[in-house]
């Protein structure tokens, strides 16, 4: 890549393809601690504004900036062109990389993932439960909350897991 155009073109195209993982990863997180959040302190959760949720996702978007910031803050101009993806990629040379792509990970992959899980254990015992008590009060409750709620945490946990 030669020229300022060609090194900012490689660069915005790394933010754009690392970015938009990072913060959907974290914003399902943040969607499924939302929901146990709601379903076992509902007197609790009812003062929660807008606002609130606003500000939590503004976060959540600030940040998985960590990973674009990283790159550009250790060493920017470490790109190679991979010939056989026709990709640019980050060649990580620097020795601060040896430490920073554990922490990295951890942040944006590893703890969202434990997360996830573990808001999703408790609310199907949740879910199963107040189908229980519906059934002794001869009400009908449906499995579309539980089979939603174990897709998705099915869906994430094999798209967020390393390849």
């Amino acid at each position: 890549t030669g020229g300022f155009l060609g090194i900012l073109s490689v660069q915005l195209g790394l933010f754009v393809m690392v970015y938009p993982i990072s913060v959907s990863n974290l914003l399902i997180c943040l969607m499924s601690i939302s929901k146990l959040i709601i379903l076992k302190c509902p007197a609790e959760s009812k003062n929660l504004s807008t606002k609130t949720g606003h500000i939590l996702c503004a976060s959540i978007w600030l940040s998985a900036t960590n990973i674009p910031i990283a790159f550009l803050l250790v060493e920017k101009n470490d790109v190679s062109f991979d010939y056989r993806t026709y990709t640019c990629q980050y060649a990580f040379s620097s020795n601060t990389w040896k430490w920073l792509k554990p922490t990295v990970a951890m942040l944006n992959s590893i703890i969202p993932n434990l997360l996830v899980i573990g808001a999703t254990i408790p609310l199907m015992m949740y879910l199963i439960q107040a189908r229980r008590a519906s059934r002794r009060s001869r009400g009908t409750l449906r499995w579309q909350g539980i089979l939603s709620n174990i897709h998705h945490s099915s869906v994430y946990s094999t798209s967020a897991s390393p390849t």
